[in-house]
């Protein structure tokens, strides 16, 4: 009898602990699912799919450097920061990666020395 007693107890905590790894597995993975990557020379940028807060001098003056970054914004902006990255490397697979991931942000048809050279590399501010 007393084993009976303990099995549903057993069975409860089993199920809770294994609830508990399910949310846990659903929050890792989306977190995980949300980031993008673009990889250059051997170094990631990433940015996220989902609107969240960032402390950066970016930020507007008013909001004494925190505030929330879309991800169309950090799209952009990381996608700055790897084109300037590659443009310091000044090697030839950079050089492609340069024209590729720039006319694709852009639909302009520059070569790596216009891009690395002008002003086409902004960030834009956050809001």
């Amino acid at each position: 009898m007393a084993e009976g007693r303990r099995g549903p107890l057993f069975n409860m905590t089993s199920f809770l602990i294994v609830i508990v790894v399910i949310l846990l597995l659903v929050f890792v993975g989306g977190y995980l699912l949300s980031r993008t990557c673009v990889n250059v020379e051997g170094k990631d940028f990433c940015w996220s799919s989902v609107a969240h807060e960032v402390t950066s001098d970016l930020c507007p003056a008013e909001m004494n450097g925190t505030c929330i970054i879309t991800p169309a914004v950090e799209q952009h902006n990381s996608l700055v920061d790897a084109l300037l990255y590659a443009c310091d490397k000044n090697s030839t697979s950079a050089n492609n990666k340069i024209v590729d991931m720039y006319g694709q942000m852009s639909g302009q048809n520059l070569t790596a020395d216009e891009i690395c050279s002008g002003d086409y590399l902004s960030k834009w501010g956050y809001e």
